[in-house]
Protein backbone atom coordinates (compact mmCIF):
# COMPACT_ATOMS: atom_id res chain seq x y z
CA UNK A 1 0.00 0.00 0.00
CA UNK A 2 1.69 3.27 -0.76
CA UNK A 3 -0.35 6.40 0.17
CA UNK A 4 -0.44 9.27 -1.65
CA UNK A 5 0.34 11.67 0.99
CA UNK A 6 0.55 15.05 0.08
CA UNK A 7 -2.92 15.02 -0.93
CA UNK A 8 -4.54 13.19 1.65
CA UNK A 9 -2.52 15.81 4.28
CA UNK A 10 -3.96 18.52 2.65
CA UNK A 11 -7.85 17.52 2.54
CA UNK A 12 -7.75 17.01 6.11
CA UNK A 13 -5.55 20.66 7.17
CA UNK A 14 -2.78 19.33 8.42
CA UNK A 15 0.60 20.46 8.01
CA UNK A 16 3.97 18.17 7.92
CA UNK A 17 4.66 18.95 11.61
CA UNK A 18 1.12 18.23 12.63
CA UNK A 19 0.96 14.90 10.96
CA UNK A 20 4.19 14.05 12.47
CA UNK A 21 2.79 15.24 16.13
CA UNK A 22 0.28 12.94 15.08
CA UNK A 23 1.87 9.89 14.19
CA UNK A 24 5.42 9.80 15.86
CA UNK A 25 6.86 9.87 12.38
CA UNK A 26 9.84 12.55 11.88
CA UNK A 27 8.67 15.32 9.43
CA UNK A 28 11.66 14.95 7.24
CA UNK A 29 10.65 11.51 6.64
CA UNK A 30 6.92 12.59 5.55
CA UNK A 31 8.64 15.22 3.60
CA UNK A 32 11.02 12.63 2.14
CA UNK A 33 7.64 10.67 1.07
CA UNK A 34 5.65 13.36 -0.26
CA UNK A 35 8.57 13.53 -2.38
CA UNK A 36 8.72 9.79 -3.46
CA UNK A 37 11.95 9.55 -1.93
CA UNK A 38 11.64 7.13 0.23
CA UNK A 39 8.29 4.21 0.97
CA UNK A 40 6.81 5.01 3.95
CA UNK A 41 5.74 1.39 6.41
CA UNK A 42 2.78 -0.23 6.37
CA UNK A 43 2.56 0.85 10.06
CA UNK A 44 3.48 4.28 9.01
CA UNK A 45 1.12 4.51 6.34
CA UNK A 46 -1.86 3.10 8.83
CA UNK A 47 -0.55 5.92 11.15
CA UNK A 48 -0.85 8.53 8.88
CA UNK A 49 -4.57 6.92 7.51
CA UNK A 50 -6.09 6.91 11.21
CA UNK A 51 -4.36 11.08 11.57
CA UNK A 52 -5.85 11.88 8.82
CA UNK A 53 -9.15 10.52 9.11
CA UNK A 54 -9.45 11.32 12.44
CA UNK A 55 -8.54 15.42 11.58
CA UNK A 56 -11.01 15.38 8.88
CA UNK A 57 -13.92 14.35 10.87
CA UNK A 58 -12.57 17.09 13.66
CA UNK A 59 -12.96 19.63 10.44
CA UNK A 60 -16.28 18.10 9.45
CA UNK A 61 -17.28 18.46 12.99
CA UNK A 62 -16.69 22.25 13.16
CA UNK A 63 -18.27 22.66 9.60
CA UNK A 64 -21.69 21.05 10.75
CA UNK A 65 -21.56 22.97 14.13
CA UNK A 66 -20.74 26.77 12.40
CA UNK A 67 -23.90 25.83 9.76
CA UNK A 68 -26.12 24.69 12.24
CA UNK A 69 -24.91 27.87 14.32
CA UNK A 70 -25.62 30.06 10.71
CA UNK A 71 -28.93 28.61 10.60
CA UNK A 72 -30.34 28.96 13.81
CA UNK A 73 -29.19 32.87 14.01
CA UNK A 74 -30.87 32.92 10.60
CA UNK A 75 -33.93 31.28 11.09
CA UNK A 76 -33.17 28.74 7.80
CA UNK A 77 -33.27 25.39 9.68
CA UNK A 78 -35.47 22.99 7.65
CA UNK A 79 -35.47 25.33 4.99
CA UNK A 80 -34.07 24.49 1.51
CA UNK A 81 -33.06 27.15 -0.91
CA UNK A 82 -32.07 26.02 -4.31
Amino acid sequence: MDIDLRPLRRIARLTQLELSQRTGIDRTRLSFAECGYISLSADEQTAIMRAVAEAAETHAASVRTALAATENRHGLKGEHHG
